[in-house]
């Protein structure tokens, strides 16, 4: 399917016993979304027409691939229909349903490939990149500012860690690791939203989505609530 076109008629999909095209499955492709004719019967003895669309969709189709390889298997074509619809209806939460729940990276890359808006779907090259990436910088930069603050400071980070992270903040944002809520400024389905960095993972997943997408990384650090830090030294709260 990489010459950005597929065969509109009823195909049999052997390895997932189903006998229409998944990529069909994808939101922008559905009947009252697009322009293309409808495919041919499969009784009809003339060749279904080759449609022109968006290499998106089948990055939709890898992700619902991905999806049900990372789950189960489906033994039966109406199981098989009634959960790809169940997932193109976004009724199906991913992180529910595969069966490695705490491989975060698998859980990324999957609802990333499944986001309904063709747009904010990585391309192929972006998607290997996340889960392969071909070179991980020594030394790579970030900004960093205050909550109450706007201006930003320029960070460096030698080690994707938390801890490296915290140390970085604290030299040139000037707020002790023991006092940092640090969370990632971050667009997330078209709107600019703060995600929560709590552990090395975080860190390694923020630096590579923002490598492939070709962005900057930009942190805000929040005061940490009082009784987290009560619970970090071990202090017990004033009584009232």
């Amino acid at each position: 399917m990489s010459d950005g076109s597929i065969k509109a008629g009823y195909e049999k999909l052997t390895a997932m016993k189903c006998d229409i095209s998944i990529a069909f499955t994808a939101p922008e492709m559905k009947e009252e979304n697009n322009k293309f004719p409808k495919p041919q019967s499969s009784d009809s003895q003339s060749p279904p027409p080759l449609l022109p669309y968006d290499f998106k969709v089948d990055v939709y189709s890898a992700g619902v691939v991905l999806y049900f390889i990372s789950c189960y298997p489906v033994q039966d074509l109406p199981t098989l229909n009634s959960e790809v619809k169940a997932i193109t209806e976004g009724k199906r939460e991913v992180k529910e349903s595969i069966y490695h729940k705490d491989d975060k990276k698998l859980l990324i890359l999957i609802r990333s490939l499944l986001q309904k808006n063709p747009d904010t779907r990585p391309s192929v090259h972006q998607a290997k990149e996340f889960m392969f990436p071909s070179e991980v910088p020594s030394i790579t930069e970030f900004y960093a500012r205050k909550d109450d603050e706007s201006d930003l400071n320029r960070c460096r980070l030698n080690e994707f860690t938390l801890s490296a992270m915290n140390k970085a903040v604290e030299l040139k944002v000037d707020v002790k690791t023991e006092l940092q809520n640090l969370k990632e400024e971050s667009m997330v389905n078209g709107v600019k939203r703060r995600v929560k960095i709590r552990d090395d993972d975080d860190v390694k997943d923020m630096f590579h989505i923002a490598a492939s997408k070709k962005r900057d990384v930009e942190v805000v650090v929040c005061a940490k609530p009082q009784e987290d830090r009560n619970m970090e030294t071990g202090q017990t709260p004033p009584e009232n």
